[in-house]
């Protein structure tokens, strides 16, 4: 039988760590814009000269607020979030401590700016496993049991390594062989790179999705069992939508790809598994995720906190788990 999860945010307690992070946002982007006129880096200097050395180390430490500021507002917003879930009648409790979150924080986002976010996979993971390790359902804490080398193996190859060979291999292309340039051969081409973006873009978002959704409460692990060359494919297809549609697509795009992971999302040990769900309307759902958006963002994010707890109480308590057949 189905057991669908309960969602009850009121906007009211999520009003001033989303405002303040819109706050953070904007006033970073005017101060990075500010120090860019002042402090200018020019790659074509030696690293080591002074001036880019300024440059780099206040844009530096102009990072390292925001992620600090980031990171604060977001441990509100994470405790009103956990303590919104209700399942089967029990609703989550969260005991979160601000000042060892903070010291999590201050650290990890320090070390992040020094290695050039080398570290930001440990940082990730690090404030992931005190927020859910600290909330519990029923007296059964949760767990996020992901490690951080995978995201960072998965960062570095797909997401960098990649596309650097890609566009090797295309600035080879582009100087050793200009009949590709010309009449039907150029348009062969750029079908052939826009089909290479869009599967690698479909496959980097997979794996990133199957290293997240490693999770426990209590003794029950959560684990995402969808084959990465089948979700890649379907994922592929909801892109190209999204592409030929000029983005109106999107809000469907990610509907799409919530449900067909939770679909996938198994629970519990052999012999007594069960799977999430998640129930969809798909074209009023569609609209109702475009036209917040759309004002979200017309509105610089003054509405995100509308925004936020409209979707996660519309689509939150769509979310089911029933035994797997």
């Amino acid at each position: 039988m189905r057991k669908f999860i309960e969602c009850k945010l009121s906007i009211r307690k999520v009003v001033w760590p989303l405002l303040g992070m819109v706050i953070v946002f904007w006033g970073w982007w005017v101060l990075e814009a500010f120090v860019g006129s002042r402090f200018f880096y020019d790659p074509g200097l030696v690293f080591f000269e002074s001036s880019n050395l300024v440059a780099m180390a206040v844009r530096g430490v102009l990072l390292w607020v925001m992620l600090m500021a980031f990171s604060a507002l977001l441990f509100p917003l994470a405790r009103v979030t956990m303590e919104s879930i209700t399942y089967d009648g029990e609703s989550v409790m969260t005991d979160y401590d601000f000042g060892r979150y903070m010291g999590y924080v201050v650290w990890g986002s320090l070390l992040t700016v020094i290695t050039m976010g080398v570290y930001a996979p440990w940082f990730v993971v690090r404030l992931t496993r005190y927020l859910l390790e600290n909330s519990s359902w029923r007296l059964r804490p949760f767990g996020f049991l992901a490690k951080p080398m995978d995201l960072f193996a998965i960062v570095t190859l797909v997401a960098v390594l990649l596309p650097l060979a890609f566009v090797v291999v295309l600035r080879w292309m582009m100087s050793d062989m200009p009949m590709l340039m010309e009449g039907v051969a150029l348009y062969i081409t750029i079908a052939i790179l826009l089909i290479a973006f869009v599967l690698w873009m479909a496959y980097y978002c997979v794996l990133v999705s199957k290293w997240m959704i490693d999770l426990s409460c209590g003794d029950r692990r959560a684990v995402c069992r969808v084959s990465t060359g089948a979700a890649t494919t379907y994922l592929a297809g909801q892109i190209a939508l999204t592409i030929l549609t000029c983005g109106l697509y999107a809000p469907m795009l990610e509907l799409r790809l919530m449900q067909y992971l939770a679909y996938h999302t198994e629970v519990g040990e052999e012999g007594d598994v069960q799977r999430f769900g998640m129930m969809l309307r798909p074209w009023r759902d569609w609209a109702f995720v475009l036209l917040w958006g759309l004002a979200t963002v017309v509105t610089l994010g003054l509405l995100l906190p509308v925004y936020y707890s409209k979707i996660l109480e519309r689509f939150g308590s769509r979310l089911y788990i029933e035994p797997k057949e």
